[in-house]
């Protein structure tokens, strides 16, 4: 045969070989490839808030609670106040209350403002418990107010009747003059007068109980207003035996 034919058939059958051996190192290396992922690979941590930065949202948090709850209680001071000046109480029991709603606010703004400079949690935390337990605007001090409008115009009640049976007395002494027998109508007039004392009294103790109440008193003010109540109901009654015994002499208007 020809050298160069037998030379070109060994070439062939050479390559053949290495093409082989090549295909089946390929697709050992293919069936190597592991088909799950290598659990054994730690994850990439979690990137953690830096505890300064969170501590300064809490903080944050805070003051914006306090706003909430400061804002909150003073536009009802605010509302208290507007009531008291549409009442019919005296120009100096208006200032009077005035000046203990406007203690209120003001102390409720010095706060926020101590509130909102904190750079320390728990003095912050500390101080917005405050606003519930140092001021209980809703659960002492509004009542409060209120009670002591009501015992404040029972008093302008009784200025008034004092005046009118002032006047009865005039007239029962005029008729007494004439020779008119004025002994059941000075008699009903007597038990009326007594009866203003009395009143006096228990609208200066209801109004003293009031003025001593405390923040710090509750829950134990419930009963306080509780008491207040009844002594108001009391009142009441006895204004309305006064008018009796006025209407009974027929000289009062």
């Amino acid at each position: 045969m020809n050298k160069k034919f037998i030379g070109f058939v060994v070439f062939l059958l050479v390559f053949g070989a290495f093409l082989s051996s090549a295909a089946l190192a390929e697709e050992n290396t293919f069936v190597a490839i592991p088909l799950t992922p290598d659990t054994t690979v730690s994850a990439p941590p979690v990137e953690m808030i830096p505890a300064s930065i969170n501590s300064e949202r809490k903080l944050q948090n805070l003051i914006t609670r306090a706003n909430n709850l400061i804002n909150l209680r003073v536009a009802s001071l605010n509302a208290l106040r507007t009531k008291v000046e549409n009442s019919k109480l005296t120009g100096e029991q208006k200032s009077g209350l005035f000046g203990e709603i406007n203690t209120q606010t003001n102390k409720l703004n010095e706060l926020y403002n101590k509130i909102k400079i904190s750079k320390d949690i728990k003095a912050a935390r500390a101080m917005v418990k405050t606003i519930y337990t140092d001021f209980r605007i809703y659960a002492v001090f509004i009542p409060k107010v209120n009670s002591l409008m009501a015992l404040h115009t029972l008093s302008n009640h009784l200025a008034r009747f004092t005046t009118l049976l002032v006047e009865v007395q005039v007239k029962v002494d005029a008729l007494k003059a004439k020779g008119v027998n004025v002994d059941a109508r000075q008699e009903w007039l007597d038990k009326a007068k007594a009866i203003v004392p009395q009143i006096q009294t228990k609208i200066n103790d209801t109004v003293k109980t009031l003025n001593a109440l405390k923040p710090a008193d509750y829950p134990g003010s419930k009963n306080t207003f509780a008491s207040v109540r009844a002594s108001t109901k009391e009142l009441r009654s006895m204004f309305f035996n006064i008018r009796k015994l006025l209407t009974s002499t027929k000289l009062a208007k």
